[in-house]
C-alpha cells in the first residue's frame, strides 16, 4: 500500500526558486532546506487522506510549489517511489485540484 508523506506548500521566492533548482526536486536532498528562516516560517505542511488527498485553506494569491513523497514496500526489492512535484499559481479565493505525478 503506497504511503504518501508530508504535503508541503513553499510559496516561489528568489529564496525558494534557488532552493528548489538544486535541491527542491531531488530525491537524494529530500530533507534540505534552504539556511532562511523566512522560508522555513512561510512553508506550511498538510497530511494527505489514503487516497492522496489534501488541502490547503485560506491561501493568499501566488505561486507556491507543492511537494510530497509517495513511498511503497515491493516484496524482494525494498522500498518504491520518490519525490511528487509541481509548481502551481493560485488566485484569491480559488479552489483548485492538483495532480502530483512526478517532478516538474
Amino acid at each position: 500500500m503506497p504511503t504518501w508523506k508530508t504535503i508541503t506548500l513553499d510559496p516561489v521566492t528568489t529564496i525558494s526558486q534557488n532552493w528548489w533548482m538544486q535541491a527542491g526536486r531531488v530525491w537524494k536532498n529530500r530533507a534540505s532546506l534552504p539556511p532562511s528562516e523566512g522560508f522555513t516560517k512561510a512553508r506550511r505542511t498538510v497530511t494527505a487522506d489514503a487516497d492522496g488527498r489534501f488541502k490547503f485553506t485560506k491561501l493568499p494569491a501566488g505561486s507556491y510549489y507543492v511537494r510530497s513523497e509517495l513511498t511503497w514496500t515491493v516484496p524482494f526489492h525494498g522500498v518504491q517511489g520518490g519525490l511528487l512535484t509541481s509548481k502551481e499559481d493560485v488566485t484569491a479565493g480559488e479552489v483548485k485540484t492538483i495532480m502530483l505525478n512526478g517532478a516538474k
